[in-house]
């Protein structure tokens, strides 16, 4: 999950750099700090709020697989 999540914010360091507009999008679609600025302005973006949602449950699901595997052996 810690390296899930580095990674996502890897993507916004990195983004920057990127020259190709198609892939500057993309990264930028799943970069976390890019979501979390537009809150950080106090503006209420609901298209971030169910991407968050979205991302705590898989995070939450991806748990729930691991310790039922866990239990099962």
């Amino acid at each position: 999950t810690i390296t899930v999540l580095l990674g996502f914010m890897a993507i916004s360091a990195i983004n920057s750099y990127i020259e190709n507009e198609a892939v500057r999008l993309i990264f930028d679609w799943f970069s976390l700090y890019s979501r979390y600025s537009v809150f950080s302005y106090g503006i209420f973006d609901f298209s971030a709020i169910i991407y968050y949602a979205m991302l705590s449950a898989v995070f939450v699901f991806l748990t729930v697989r691991v310790f039922k595997a866990r239990r099962d052996n």
